[in-house]
């Protein structure tokens, strides 16, 4: 039989069942950020980078803390932010907002339903009340050439504070956590209806504010059995087969707040923007334009770029609207926030070369060449610990190193590259051609004590 949006029929809980959920999905939540913050301590698997955004995330294979003997990975990355925003996100209780979520993190969720709400979040905006909501949730998933699959799970969300002791500074902390539980109203579809029940084990996402004022420190931890009565027995495999796909995911989520803030700088007049013609050199790496060269002007700052310092970027201006902009990669990373316009360069200096006048700043060590859109993988100097999923060993390898490319930038640079890679829109790099950078260091947790705003209850890292 085939499964058509059927309804779960779930009984009251009862008082004792709602007060052990509770602490299920709360104590799974806290080794779920133990999880998060050792992660580091495991050796990089490959690395991800992002051609439009610049930003880089690291994928590791680690082992749970909980439960050594299962495996599973993280990856981990920035992200130009709020807590608001992101706790905003993933609190999924609309169509519309189902559809997102599924499209920027590439799930591919076919059906959702709450089960339960064990805990409501504050509907209020400006509540001071913790971004907190627990519920019980199901959702059914349709990846391509398997069998459909569904999970039951808690679904927990809330903030944390700590004292970063290298800076001394208080740092707000969001994370949301799923874990896998059998409830009476949501039983097992596999004979009814075909449809494999999938576990996820202290499995999520986990942000925290670091010293760069709107960025946040992302780490997505994924512990899963996909079950089934093939992969259950190549759970290596199917870890193996999603690790690509679950790094370039996490790059996704800067890329929906990128755009949400592209209609803002539309409000930017044209008018005050340099005049292309009246530039000879590019205005963020400072080449010299050819007599053949294409001049690119971003719109959120008005600087005149080569192709290799823009991105173009789609924004949905409402639902029947759609329109591409060009962007520089210091308005895509956020350099240009404070910063005024390629309008507002001071006439002083006119008799300034072009590289004194528009030279990269010294604050981006993260460059790699002289390309300003290639960043350096961080390399963590910490010992091991881990995480779940299946399977058994660590593999120790060097890292490798993917590009998501424009379309206009696909075949552009000279590069040992794969051609299955190529062919399917990346690139692996080999890791010499990377260096380890000190930008953007990992938030130091270590040692500290987290409190949770929900409860105040600690946890001590």
């Amino acid at each position: 039989m085939t499964w058509r949006g059927n309804t779960f029929e779930c009984p009251p809980l009862d008082d004792l069942t709602r007060d052990d959920l509770l602490t299920q999905a709360k104590s799974a939540c806290k080794y779920l950020i133990v999880n998060a913050t050792t992660a580091d301590t495991f050796p990089i698997y490959n690395v991800v980078v992002s051609d439009k955004t610049g930003r880089h995330a690291t994928l590791r294979k680690m082992s749970d803390s909980l439960e050594p003997q299962l495996e599973g990975a993280c990856a981990t990355t920035r992200v130009r932010a709020t807590i608001d925003e992101v706790s905003d996100f993933f609190y999924v209780d609309t169509p519309t907002k189902a559809r997102e979520f599924s499209r920027v993190l590439g799930e591919n969720v076919i059906d959702k339903k709450t089960l339960y709400s064990l805990i409501d979040r504050p509907v209020v905006e400006a509540s001071t009340e913790p971004y907190h909501y627990v519920g019980i949730e199901w959702t059914l998933l349709k990846n391509p050439g398997m069998p459909l699959r569904d999970l039951c799970y808690l679904d927990y969300h809330d903030e944390f504070s700590f004292v970063d002791k290298v800076t001394g500074d208080v740092r707000r902390g969001w994370a949301r956590c799923m874990h896998s539980v059998d409830v009476d109203g949501c039983p097992d579809l596999e004979q009814r209806y075909g449809v494999i029940r999938a576990t996820i084990v202290r499995s999520g996402h986990v942000f925290v504010e670091t010293a760069v004022k709107g960025e946040l420190e992302y780490n997505r931890v994924y512990f899963a059995n996909p079950r089934g009565k093939v992969l259950k027995h190549f759970p290596q495999y199917f870890l193996n087969t999603y690790l690509k796909k679950y790094a370039i995911n996490v790059l996704n989520l800067e890329e929906h707040f990128t755009t949400q803030r592209i209609k803002t700088m539309l409000k930017a007049p044209i008018s005050q923007f340099h005049m292309k013609k009246s530039v000879s050199h590019c205005m963020i790496c400072s080449s010299r334009f050819g007599w053949t060269s294409s001049k690119k002007q971003c719109r959120g700052c008005g600087c005149v770029t080569c192709g290799k310092c823009i991105s173009v970027w789609t924004v949905d201006l409402d639902a029947k609207t759609t329109i591409k902009v060009d962007l520089c990669y210091k308005c895509v990373s956020g350099e240009n926030d404070n910063m005024t316009t390629a309008s507002d360069v001071d006439s002083s200096q006119e008799h300034q070369s072009p590289t004194d006048r528009f030279s990269r700043p010294h604050s981006d060590p993260n460059m790699l060449g002289d390309h300003p859109r290639q960043y350096a993988p961080i390399v963590a100097a910490r010992p091991s610990h881990g995480r779940r999923s299946v399977s058994e060993g660590f593999v120790d390898e060097e890292p490798s190193v993917i590009m998501i490319q424009s379309p206009s930038q696909r075949g552009g640079d000279n590069h040992d590259e794969d051609e299955d890679d190529n062919e399917s829109g990346y690139r692996t790099i080999s890791p010499k051609q990377w260096r380890p950078s000190a930008c953007g260091s990992a938030v130091a947790m270590r040692d500290v004590m987290l409190t949770f705003r929900s409860d105040n209850s600690s946890l001590y890292l």
